[in-house]
């Protein structure tokens, strides 16, 4: 059942029927008003979620054969500005599913408003196929 009935054919407008209408549109308005005043903290600052941006990436290691306690660090510019340092998440995805590619350890370090490094240990040596996926979620500039 609809929440407004349809007027019928040459029905006048009067006044309780625009009222529904005006009721419902507002009902409406009131219910992504809602969604748009999520607010989210980032690095302390609160602002509503619907002004956050989105960054992600998937990006291959070049480390074919991983030696034992070796790091490698990649750098990867987010590609947007923020205006605070995001939140970044990193995760190390096996591509081969070799058993050399599951025992690995991803670090973030310098994070900044423009992009982020991971260093990626290897901790045990054999053939690998890697890549980072990297989320960022922040403020624009």
């Amino acid at each position: 059942m609809a929440a407004i009935n349809l007027p019928e054919r040459g029905q006048p407008l009067d006044t309780e029927y625009l009222y529904a209408i005006v009721n419902q549109i507002n009902s409406i308005e009131n219910r992504l008003a809602v969604r748009q005043t999520s607010v989210s903290k980032v690095n302390a600052n609160t602002d509503t979620t619907s002004n956050m941006k989105f960054f992600a990436i998937t990006q291959p290691l070049t480390t074919t054969q991983a030696t034992a306690n070796v790091v490698e660090t990649i750098t990867i510019p987010y590609g947007i500005n923020f205006k605070f340092p995001p939140v970044v998440t990193a995760t190390v995805v096996n591509n081969s599913g070799s058993k050399y590619g599951d025992d690995v350890i991803c670090t973030l370090r310098n994070i900044t408003t423009s992009g982020a490094t991971a260093v990626v240990r290897f901790n045990v040596a054999g053939a690998v196929n890697l890549s980072v996926n990297m989320i960022a979620i922040g403020i624009p500039q």
